[in-house]
């Protein structure tokens, strides 16, 4: 039982950078819009990031990141 939140990740920002090839912090950050009224919740999208990284589900080169293809 040992992998089952290590392989969460949050599918609908991977399926999005995966559509758009190369996406901008930018871009992400207007599709996923962050809710100003819940502080806690403030760096959720740099954190989904950082897990697609640390996963190497993605990549970010050049001020973009793009999916890593398996």
């Amino acid at each position: 039982m040992a992998g089952i939140f290590e392989e969460w990740h949050n599918a609908s920002l991977l399926y999005f950078i995966k559509e758009n090839k190369k996406v901008a912090i930018e871009q992400i950050k207007e599709e996923f819009p962050v809710n100003e009224e819940v502080v806690n919740l403030n760096n959720l999208v740099e954190d989904d990031l950082k897990q697609l990284l640390g996963m190497g589900k993605i990549k970010f080169e050049e001020g973009y990141y793009s999916v890593i293809e398996h």
